[in-house]
């Protein structure tokens, strides 16, 4: 029997790297050890943006006689094409979908999609492979396997739900058959499951309980990836330091073996200390995810995100003194906020300078608690995927698009082209002095969002300049005070390029001529605007 997994990922300006499909592979491994590979399971990994009939053609010329998808909230419509035609093309073909996109809507879905033939909800691994000796050697009725939906009967049935796997390390390492292509960013599992309850996510729902990989096991797994040469690797625990002193050993661990491998992971900043820190620089650690959401009380209550601000931003500050880049993230269209709530929110991540500020608009993800109380909150929301959100009781639709307008405009002078150490120069708070300039680049000459957006990056920057040069020296008098606000912001004008310059040429150099052309290509055909504003993968 012959079975295919299939993995629909996605890329963004943002994020462009190409993630491992961990879960796949899990499912891969696990099933292998229970059926003593009597089943050929192949896993294969499409970008969302390819064509559904390559996909479709490339899926059907094996001749499979199970397909597997994993399904998320960005891919899920996609998904459901594509196995409308591998249905009519191959009626014999068993479909099946799991992830957390389907484990909520199980029912759903396959009374809206005939083609459909079985859902696999929550965990995977022992439900996916007792679902392939089912279909293998029919030993096991459908009725039998727990975890799963399915059509019995001209019925739809949803079987009893699958306990969580007790023992983890039970799960065979997905790594130890080989990677295709090291050049990906690798994702690893440390832990599985999420103590808080935050509103706007239902990982929790399916993984309450926090159950780990053995350290024994862990550092097996690390040691394999950083020595058969990875090069990226993240480390994709909901959050990597809930445990802070298991985070501090597998952190020791990488930092005795890793000697090129370049690490991601998501942690919370109030959790964070010293030792943490030092320890993260040490083990390679290049970029941090850090998830802020909200600063409005109200806005944390209503969400279940309990958030103390000044050991936030104490975290962040230790953070500050390392080499480590992190973005700190903001979601527009949260209960509670409204368009002042997300300024207040906008200035307090601006004012701790993280290298990146990330917004998301906010989605109601199936099963998450916002989206089975949306009636009461006065969400208003897409019924489609990814079901954004375009209004709720405190926050009108308007306002909502005026706070994506003030990011759009504050990531093209804080981040895109960090104007940040001229912008610090006055008084006012970021999203007010994002206000002040908006108006008077308006009034002075004429550019829209769209036009500064798109004019060349010396125009940006002379005009920006201008107009913090004419802000600070507006209140004074003094004709050699004016003269020296004007010269610092014509040094922080060199500064700001020779920084620009020497962040591109750097990495353009690497690689030689051969390289540089190379990049070259890959900047013209990507080339225009950066949109900021993230739909979450």
């Amino acid at each position: 029997m012959k079975s295919t997994l299939v993995s629909i990922y996605k890329t963004t300006r943002f994020n462009p790297n190409y993630y491992y499909p961990l879960s796949l592979h899990y499912l891969k491994a696990y099933a292998n050890k229970e059926l003593a590979n009597s089943a050929a399971i192949t896993i294969k990994n499409y970008n969302i943006e390819e064509a559904p009939n390559h996909i479709v053609y490339d899926l059907l010329k094996d001749s499979p006689d199970v397909i597997g998808f994993s399904c998320y909230i960005w891919n899920i419509q996609k998904i459901l094409g594509i196995a409308d035609l591998l249905k009519k093309l191959n009626p014999a073909v068993k479909i099946v979908l799991g992830g957390p996109q389907v484990t909520a809507t199980a029912d759903k879905i396959l009374a809206e999609n005939a083609w459909v033939d079985v859902i696999v909800r929550g965990e995977g691994e022992q439900t996916f492979a007792e679902l392939l000796k089912h279909y293998l050697h029919n030993d096991l009725g459908l009725e039998e396997i727990k975890g799963i939906s399915y059509r019995a009967d001209g019925k739809i049935r949803s079987n009893q739900a699958r306990p969580l796997i007790g023992n983890l390390d039970d799960i065979p390492s997905p790594f130890t058959e080989g990677i295709d292509d090291k050049s990906h960013e690798i994702l690893i599992e440390t832990q599985r499951g999420c103590p808080f309850e935050c509103g706007f996510c239902s990982y929790h729902k399916n993984f309450k309980s926090v159950r780990c990989f053995s350290l024994d096991r862990v550092k097996a797994d690390l040691r394999h990836l950083i020595g058969s040469g990875v090069k990226r690797l993240y480390l994709a625990d909901p959050t990597f330091n809930l445990n802070p002193k298991r985070a501090k050993e597998i952190l020791k661990y990488i930092g005795s073996i890793n000697k090129d491998t370049v690490i991601n992971t998501e942690l919370r900043a109030e959790l964070l200390d010293l030792e943490t820190v030092d320890l993260l620089e040490k083990a390679g650690v290049a970029f941090l995810e850090i998830g802020l959401q909200s600063t409005n009380p109200e806005t944390l209550e209503i969400i279940g995100r309990k958030t103390n601000l000044n050991k936030f931003e104490n975290g962040i500050k230790l953070l500050e003194k390392s080499k480590i880049q992190y973005v700190i993230q903001l979601i527009i269209g949260l209960p509670g906020d409204d368009l002042n709530s997300f300024k207040t929110s906008m200035d307090f991540a601006l004012n701790l300078a993280p290298d990146k500020l990330q917004v998301f608009e906010l989605e109601l993800l199936p099963g998450s608690a916002l989206q089975d109380n949306a009636e009461q909150h006065g969400l208003i929301f897409h019924l489609t995927p990814p079901h954004l959100v375009v209004q709720n009781r405190t926050f009108s639709c308007s306002d909502i698009v005026k706070a994506k307008l003030l990011y759009r405009e504050t990531f093209l002078i804080y981040i895109r082209r960090n104007y940040a150490i001229l912008a610090n120069l006055s008084d006012l708070r970021p999203s007010e002095l994002i206000e002040t300039w908006v108006a008077w680049r308006e009034a002075q000459t004429g550019l829209s969002l769209s036009d500064f957006e798109t004019s060349s990056g010396m125009r940006r920057l002379r005009l920006f300049s201008r107009f913090i040069k004419e802000l600070l020296v507006q209140n004074s008098s003094s004709r050699l005070t004016k003269l020296r606000i004007k010269g610092k912001c014509n040094l922080l004008v060199v500064l700001i390029v020779v920084r620009h310059l020497n962040k591109s040429i750097r990495p353009l150099l690497r690689g030689g001529l051969r390289g540089l052309i190379g990049k070259i290509k890959r900047f013209r055909r990507s080339a225009g605007y950066l949109d900021p504003i993230e739909i979450s993968p």
